[in-house]
């Protein structure tokens, strides 16, 4: 049974990712849950942004004739040596946006969330947030897929 476990842990895992195609990065290409980050002179893909924070609550959950609804509030904070912009936020399929109003404070794009013009740059100890109302029961797997440093 342990075994049957792990073999579909597994499948599930390569499964969710097996559609992502990588993104650009430079001249690199970086990928699913990979963080791109631009020092002004390099780039690089990181498994994980040390310099930025995603931190999520859920604000309220509810069922609407039976479509389960989360509104989530979103802290994005910068604990790195440098202020940062450019910062774009990835997801995965759990991101369902209600409708086209459903995130606010934020950009929605093709290929991630970004922060508006008049939060940028954040400056080192700064946060800044946004918040969105997905179809689900719980927050959304969020990312930091890039963020330029500034010297």
């Amino acid at each position: 049974m342990m075994k049957f476990l792990v073999l579909f842990a597994l499948l599930a895992v390569s499964t969710a990712s097996a559609g992502f195609v990588p993104y650009t990065c430079g001249p690199h290409a970086c990928g699913y849950g990979n963080s791109c980050i631009y020092d002004g002179y390099i780039f690089g893909c990181f498994h994980r942004c040390e310099y930025v924070e995603i931190a999520q609550s859920v604000v309220n959950q509810w069922n609407d004739n039976g479509v389960d609804y989360v509104q989530v509030d979103v802290t994005v904070t910068n604990h790195g040596p440098f202020n940062v912009n450019n910062i774009l936020i990835g997801y995965d399929d759990t991101f369902k946006p209600r409708d086209s109003s459903a995130v606010w404070r934020a950009v929605q794009l093709k290929n991630g969330l970004t922060l508006p013009t008049y939060s940028a740059p954040l400056a080192v100890g700064q946060s800044t947030h946004f918040g969105y109302i997905s179809i689900g029961k719980a927050a959304s797997h969020l990312y930091v897929k890039n963020i330029a440093l500034m010297h």
